[in-house]
């Protein structure tokens, strides 16, 4: 994000009436806001409440927002639920009739940003299939306890998703384990076994 405010700021500068990405988050949020507003207006599908969040910061969560959702990533019901206080707009179907302005930024092929979720699987198809169904992870969104069920024992880290690691190196038996997450802060993160990563999302 923050190279790209350096080298396309007429699209991405997060300063009020700056860009692009202001013009539509002004309009996402259903309005221009410096502080937040309690409430938000009816009109509003992005609706973020950190106080401690200022307007550039808004402008930062707003185009996460938007890229983990063309992405497909919030797209299930539970994880929609519960990132329905901040954002509504789960699926990219959603996202392009509800925000055309946010769409079309991130999608303009000229801005260079990542369209694909990176899984952490760089191998062949069918070995990524028979990965895929070693272990699985619930609840999505989680609280405070994320119960991993696992067919084979490892070591687990859990990362945000710029890469760095939050939680390392935990053991885990071969069934049911449950990690602590009440110390970490709400957001995505991915959690990793053996070299298989899943995303979650942390209330």
């Amino acid at each position: 994000g923050v190279g790209h405010v350096n080298i396309y700021p007429t699209a991405f500068s997060f300063s009020p009436n700056s860009s692009l990405l202001t013009a539509a988050m002004d309009v996402a949020r259903g309005g221009q806001f410096l502080s937040i507003p309690n409430p938000y207006p009816a009109s509003a599908w992005y609706h973020y409440d950190d106080q401690t969040c200022d307007y550039g910061c808004m402008a930062i969560e707003y185009l996460y927002w938007a890229q983990v959702t063309n992405m497909n990533i919030l797209n299930d019901p539970q994880t929609a639920a519960g990132i329905a206080n901040e954002w509504e707009p789960y699926s990219p179907a959603l996202l392009q009739s509800m925000d055309t302005l946010i769409y079309n930024l991130i999608t303009n092929t000229q801005y260079k940003l990542p369209l694909l979720a990176p899984d952490g699987n760089y191998c062949p198809t069918n070995q990524l299939n028979e990965l895929k169904k070693s272990f699985k992870i619930y609840p999505n969104p989680v609280m405070d306890f994320l119960i991993i069920n696992s067919k084979t024992a490892g070591i687990v880290n859990i990362y945000d998703l710029l890469g760095n690691i939050i939680i390392a190196n935990v053991n885990i038996s071969n069934s049911n384990s449950i990690i602590s997450l009440s110390n970490i802060s709400k957001g995505s993160y991915y959690i990793e076994i053996n070299n298989q990563r899943h995303l979650f999302v942390k209330k």
